[in-house]
């Protein structure tokens, strides 16, 4: 599947915005405790502002379960002053 030249259409709050996929791609890395870790980036345009997008998965717990994170910062678009904090996928 290719990431790049995908556009879509959302309805966020009333509003609606055309998000398009620039490019991006997946790694494996480490975390804490030397975790495996897959992290996927995309680069896309919501809204005409352009923006790098990062989400980690990994296992976690007694029961070894998938558990994704993604980060919002308050400077993105239709930001409403949150902190910066890693929510659960």
């Amino acid at each position: 599947m290719k990431l790049e030249d995908f556009e879509g259409r959302v309805e966020v709050e009333g509003r609606r915005h055309v998000v398009k996929v620039l490019g991006g791609g997946a790694e494996f890395g480490k975390g804490r405790g030397g975790r495996k870790l897959l992290r996927i980036k995309i680069t896309a345009e919501v809204g005409g502002v352009r923006r790098e997008y990062v989400m980690t998965y990994g296992r976690h717990g007694a029961d070894n379960a998938a558990v994704g994170r993604a980060y919002a910062s308050v400077d993105a678009p239709g930001g409403r002053g949150a902190t910066r904090r890693g929510s659960p996928l």
